[in-house]
């Protein structure tokens, strides 16, 4: 299997290759032209490759180059499944190529899998959970998206990075869920797993619902590029509806060892009728010198991992055997 990829911009090039070293299969060669004079020879013969990746102003270049998937590079923000927006980066390039290119231990999805991630009292280390599973599950090889839908965002402390959505992309978000899709998509930043940077401001002074974030991630679920989509749920169970379990999702609930974080999580795991197919816990914060008021489970559901607050801060070994539960 062949990839090549032709542009004429040498920094643009610079920024891309590295991605598509690191991201791709071992067994994808990897062939990239920024030469005009090569370019100019290598087109005077025919070639067969598996995915040509070519900047638009290339494209008389490509006439004998036969492909199976082709993709423009365009400096046009107008998302296709042929096209890839330049000013996108190397994220934009990475979710354009199928699944079965990228480097991966595990087997392909057949599709996106939503996994909710969510708790029934706060300060129990939901944010941290959320970014650290998605950070597990790109480690195992899989393509990840994280989406946060708190009212008041603030994830900087986990991801630590400062970017924030631009107010251009914030207006479009409550346009039809196919437009906001494309927007979005051409907005996301990267940490091995892509996500939607900070939006500042309330959410719902940009007239942005918790029901408007759903529809796109699953807008996006629809569109099959991520192997799993983590959506960290607002502290505030707004509609039941928003927080049951559908098909192809599952759910991490996030809590303290403490009697109230108990007694409130095993209140919304029988109140949302929560499984053991569908739903792990993780205990945060956890001290092993104090009292701990639940076991191994609570309402059926396991608890996979009991984070020590000190490991928190360092992801190290952290989260693991709970993105293997729910993969």
């Amino acid at each position: 299997m062949e990839l090549l990829f032709i542009s004429l911009d040498e920094e643009y090039v610079g920024i891309i290759e590295g991605a598509l070293v690191t991201g791709l299969s071992r067994k994808m060669k990897i062939s990239v032209i920024s030469d005009i004079r090569f370019l100019t020879e290598y087109s005077n013969s025919e070639h067969k490759v598996s995915i040509l990746i070519i900047d638009e102003k290339c494209l008389g270049y490509a006439e004998k180059i036969k492909a199976d998937k082709t993709f423009v590079i365009t400096e046009k923000n107008d998302a296709s499944d042929t096209t890839i927006y330049k000013y996108g980066g190397a994220q934009a390039v990475m979710r354009a190529i199928p699944l079965e290119f990228i480097r991966n231990d595990g087997s392909k999805l057949k599709e996106t899998k939503i996994i909710k991630v969510l708790s029934a009292c706060g300060g129990s280390g939901k944010t941290t959970t959320a970014v650290g599973v998605s950070r597990a599950l790109f480690e195992m090889g899989r393509k990840v998206l994280y989406i946060n839908t708190e009212n008041i965002q603030n994830f900087s402390f986990v991801i630590q990075e400062e970017k924030r959505l631009s107010e251009d992309i914030i207006r479009l978000l409550t346009r039809s869920v196919s437009v906001s899709c494309d927007y979005l998509l051409s907005s996301l930043e990267n940490k091995g797993f892509d996500y939607v940077p900070q939006i500042d401001g309330l959410l719902s002074s940009w007239q942005i619902s918790l029901d408007v974030l759903l529809d796109i991630a699953y807008g996006i679920r629809d569109k099959n590029i991520y192997d799993y989509i983590v959506v960290e749920m607002p502290k505030e169970i707004i509609s039941k509806e928003s927080f049951m379990v559908h098909e192809n999702e599952n759910v991490i609930l996030t809590l303290l060892q403490d009697e109230y974080s108990y007694l409130k999580t095993k209140a919304l795991i029988k109140d949302m009728g929560y499984k053991s197919s569908n739903c792990v816990l993780v205990c945060n914060k956890y001290d092993e010198n104090e009292n701990i008021a639940f076991e191994q489970e609570i309402e059926n559901c396991p608890v996979c991992e009991y984070i020590k607050a000190d490991k928190t801060k360092q992801f190290t070994d952290c989260f693991v055997r709970t993105a293997t539960a729910v993969s």
